[in-house]
């Protein structure tokens, strides 16, 4: 059994910005069977939510649109392959390459990524984000990016503002 950690955002009862997606997302993602959700607050303060929904949005979807295939997640229980399926599935492969920590147990030690949401705005999108963004750009990987701001008025004109 795997758990999901995911972030939305809420304002006056309401999903803001690209949370109902990411609710979306990770709710299709489910197999059949009972599921126990569990909510919890955010610390606040650490990180703008804002900033996951270019990341998300442009960055992870293009990735995972161009990239894909050249990834495998390995399910450990089944020794099944397969190639990511969604931004998250993404993300967490860019956390273990460019936030990753090293965690040492009794039974020895292993790397995984990091959360982001420790990170500042100004590490995640100075660091993290443009770390990503250079090396995807260029080869093997070649990925077209849209920068944030022809991605801000894409999506000012999908709203008719």
């Amino acid at each position: 059994m795997s758990t999901k950690i995911f972030h939305i955002t809420t304002h006056e009862g309401k999903f803001t910005g690209q949370s109902r997606e990411i609710l979306k997302e990770q709710f299709a993602e489910l197999s059949d069977g009972q599921w126990k959700i569990t909510v919890q607050k955010s610390e606040h303060g650490k990180f703008t939510p804002t900033r996951y929904k270019y990341y998300f949005a442009a960055v992870m979807t293009a990735i995972l649109e161009k990239c894909a295939g050249r990834f495998q997640i390995i399910d450990h229980s089944t020794g099944e392959q397969k190639p990511p399926r969604s931004t998250s599935d993404i993300h967490e492969i860019m956390k273990g390459w460019y936030n990753p920590v090293t965690i040492i147990t009794p039974k020895g030690s292993f790397t995984s990524g990091e959360t982001t949401t420790g990170l500042s705005d100004r590490d995640f999108i100075g660091g993290f984000l443009e770390t990503i963004l250079a090396e995807f750009s260029g080869p093997p990987y070649n990925v077209e990016f849209l920068d944030y701001d022809e991605w801000r008025e894409m999506m000012k004109a999908k709203r008719g503002e």
